[in-house]
């Protein structure tokens, strides 16, 4: 596990507590992540990977793992085709 996936996985274990979200955590509940500043090519979805792995690591147990939104936001000069494209 390289070291940034480590340091992800381990903050999601220790500090994300579905049950206190706000509003109440519900089966068809969705947790959303923005990365903005997003790089183009893989390196970003290998950064978003390792936080849908990390709540599916905690929430493993539970037959109400989330759905997942990601949105992705940077500078109008960097080209998203070529982000969706890698």
């Amino acid at each position: 596990m390289d070291g940034t996936k480590q340091l992800v996985t381990e903050a999601i274990l220790q500090n994300l507590e579905i049950s206190e979200c706000s509003p109440p955590w519900k089966i068809n509940s969705v947790i959303k992540v923005a990365d903005l500043g997003c790089a183009v090519g893989p390196t970003t979805f290998f950064q978003v990977q390792n936080i849908v792995d990390a709540v599916e690591l905690k929430y493993r147990g539970n037959s109400q793992i989330p759905e997942f939104q990601v949105f992705f936001n940077d500078l109008t000069s960097n080209d998203f085709n070529t982000l969706f494209a890698s």
